[in-house]
């Protein structure tokens, strides 16, 4: 079974915690095209017992860069983690997901829309991407528009 809610650190102060939802199409898109590891990278290091995402380290506001042409960039937030693993399925999507080593020079960043109140959010998308040498997205200046902690 795969949850589909789990919790953050919210931007206005990283010691509350928001509810995050995977978005139905996100989850839909990736079980049916049996993307195994993005569906364990969520199980393993987002959900995680429901609490995954508060382990994030960094977090930005806004994208420069077309997301999706329905969403305003600006209310897109990047979660940013240096987890130790990651997480596959093998196969079928049964059990708990295969911890396997984390890609060496990258981190992972979890993409959430938020709503105005900043009271719940969505989680879009995730992916593992490149690391400058201070273990920070490469090109994050660029990349995104705002750090917020």
């Amino acid at each position: 079974m795969i949850y589909n809610r789990t919790k953050a650190n919210s931007p206005r102060d990283k010691a509350e915690q928001i509810g995050i939802v995977v978005h139905p199409e996100t989850l839909r898109k990736f079980q049916d095209g049996h993307f195994n590891a993005k569906i364990g990278e969520y199980c393993g290091i987002l959900y995680g017992d429901g609490a995954g995402m508060l382990f994030a380290q960094r977090l930005w506001q806004g994208l420069r860069r077309p997301f999706n042409k329905t969403l305003n960039e600006e209310d897109i937030f990047i979660y940013m983690f240096r987890p130790a693993c990651t997480f596959t399925y093998a196969d079928e999507l049964e059990g708990s997901p295969t911890k396997v080593e984390a890609p060496r020079n990258a981190v992972f960043l979890a993409f959430v829309e938020l709503q105005s109140s900043n009271a719940e959010g969505t989680l879009l998308n995730w992916e593992w991407v490149l690391a400058d040498d201070d273990q920070l997205p490469e090109n994050h200046q660029q990349r995104f528009m705002k750090p917020i902690w």
